[in-house]
């Protein structure tokens, strides 16, 4: 196989799209008949667009008691006085009740709580730190060490708020229904910094918030509004929603958001500016919604049911952003079977649970000759870790891989390469917001994970652009907001890969043209079909 042709392959692996499609330009005008070329060349050429598109979905799902939903055990009663607010910390559903000064945290098979006076909200920073917020204006920050809930730092902000969010890890907005502002504050010192109200006349009573990227959206539970605004910027959007509450940011930009008469509304925005409704659920006394991954819950009002909905694609073009097969190896089955390649797959894109739950269908054409395949399921890969990109904040990583990454390309790109090049089983690569980098760079970072099936996690150090926030969301990775790193305090991702088994023929030997040996694999998930080449022969593994 021509040297273009293999280069061509690694550099797409590695996330350097357009230098691989030069290099099958170079290929083609040498080789022009080459079948297989020409298949790489379309391939590359169709799913190497705009890595940051979004995707429009419904919201399906099912309702279900709490209990159920985490297989508690019967002598464990489930339900809230005064349900406020919730949200996931790990793995654990958090329910907040102001009037039984608790905040309860739900896993499978598992249930604790904290004491807390007026619990209205809880933001989590990494695995192990989370904030909790009270109806009186205390905030205090907790650390979970070995099952218990240590405090490290807490505050008063001096009035009585209804939610909190975070910017970052120094800026953290409130909620302020007595003062009808949101204010924006120093994190941890509580420092007021500004405030926020809309222009108009009447009662603003804010009560839910949401925080995408410099996005704030509001809920004005008296005004039957959402507002969407950044700080420092006079313009916002203005939504119409009957007695919004609870706000939350879907994948790809969807603002939801829940009514106290139990209706969610998801509002999606247009190419010219305006946001229109794309999808409305009823969910009977739903009063509070969370998110974890791509899939959104809603708890309803006496805190002992749980609806779980799934986004799903009203189209299926974009629906995954790439799909790849690579590190193959060869393995002897037995003498039924014959021998076999096991390969990894890679399948990425924003609806991470959605594709996960498609059982697929794998056949192979070898030389004209059917085969059949296996998917196996998602690996949870043995020491696989998690690699932080920073800038200036390395000191405040302890015993984690770290790589320091410089804002121009050739430090990017000798960074990735470094990473492709030596194997290393990574899982997420987090990058530290406070680098600024163009799309173009962070579309390469993307494009590089896209491909090895890894997460990209953002520490949130400074307020981050939004393509940062979509590369998140495009791969399945988490936000961090903890004023430092470590390895017990981040979130362990599993790649997004699976294993796939391929038999073939003893008899197939290379012959020395690609497209004659090319291995040809159809992988079929429902609404996700794919179908590719994979450069490798039985007698040359």
């Amino acid at each position: 196989m021509d040297c273009y042709l293999l280069k061509a392959i690694v550099e797409r692996a590695m996330g350097l799209s357009e230098r691989a499609l030069s290099d099958l330009n170079s290929y083609l005008e040498v080789r022009p008949r080459d079948a297989t070329a020409k298949g790489f060349f379309k391939g590359f050429s169709n799913n190497d667009g705009d890595p940051f598109r979004r995707i429009p979905v419904k919201y399906r799902g099912y309702s279900q008691s709490l209990k159920a939903f985490f297989k508690l055990p019967p002598q464990i009663a489930t339900g809230t006085l005064g349900l406020a607010g919730s949200g996931f910390f790990g793995d654990s559903l958090a329910l907040c009740d102001r009037i039984s000064d608790r905040v309860q945290f739900f896993s499978p098979m598992e249930y604790r709580e904290l004491s807390f006076e007026s619990p209205v909200g809880l933001v989590p920073l990494s695995l192990n730190h989370f904030v909790v917020a009270s109806e009186k204006g205390i905030v205090v920050e907790y650390e979970e060490d070995d099952a218990l809930f240590k405090v490290v730092r807490s505050g008063d902000l001096g009035e009585s708020l209804e939610s909190i969010a975070f910017l970052s890890d120094t800026r953290m907005v409130a909620a302020l229904p007595d003062t009808r502002k949101v204010g924006l504050y120093e994190y941890p010192s509580l420092k007021r910094i500004s405030e926020w109200s809309p222009p108009q006349t009447g009662i603003f009573e804010p009560r839910g918030l949401a925080v995408r990227g410099a996005s704030v959206a509001v809920s004005d539970r008296n005004g039957d509004k959402v507002f969407i605004f950044s700080w420092g910027d006079q313009n916002y959007v203005q939504l119409d929603k009957e007695a919004p509450r609870s706000l939350l940011w879907g994948v790809g930009g969807d603002l939801l958001s829940l009514s106290d008469y139990g209706t969610m509304s998801v509002f999606s925005p247009e190419e010219d500016g305006h946001w229109e409704i794309s999808d409305k659920i009823e969910v009977e006394e739903g009063l509070s919604m969370a998110r974890m991954k791509d899939q959104v819950y809603i708890i309803k009002a006496d805190g002992r049911s749980i609806t779980a909905l799934t986004p799903t694609p009203l189209k299926k073009k974009g629906l995954t952003r790439d799909v790849i097969l690579y590190e193959p190896l060869f393995e002897e089955i037995n003498e039924d079977q014959g021998s076999a390649i096991s390969v990894r797959m890679s399948i990425n894109g924003p609806l991470i649970s959605y594709t996960k739950s498609q059982s697929g269908v794998l056949s192979t054409v070898w030389q004209d000759t059917m085969k059949p395949g296996r998917i196996l399921s998602i690996q949870d890969e043995v020491g696989s870790e998690a690699i932080l990109v920073s800038g200036k904040n390395l000191n405040r990583i302890s015993d984690t891989k770290a790589l320091l990454i410089s804002e121009e390309d050739n430090s990017l790109e000798r960074g990735l390469r470094m990473i492709w090049e030596e194997g290393l089983p990574v899982s997420q690569l987090i990058l530290d917001s406070s680098i600024e980098l163009s799309k173009q760079q962070l579309s390469r970072i993307l494009r590089f994970c896209l491909m090895n099936g890894v997460s990209i996690s953002a520490w949130i150090t400074k307020i981050p652009s939004d393509n940062l926030i979509l590369a998140v969301e495009n791969t399945g990775g988490t936000v961090y907001y903890s004023s430092s790193l470590s390895k017990k305090n981040i979130f362990p991702l599993k790649t997004n890969s699976f294993f796939i088994k391929i038999f073939y023929p003893d008899t197939v030997y290379s012959s020395g043209y690609p497209s004659k040996n090319m291995l040809s694999t159809i992988a079929d998930f429902g609404m996700i079909s794919y179908r590719g080449w994979l450069p490798v022969w039985p007698d040359l593994l």
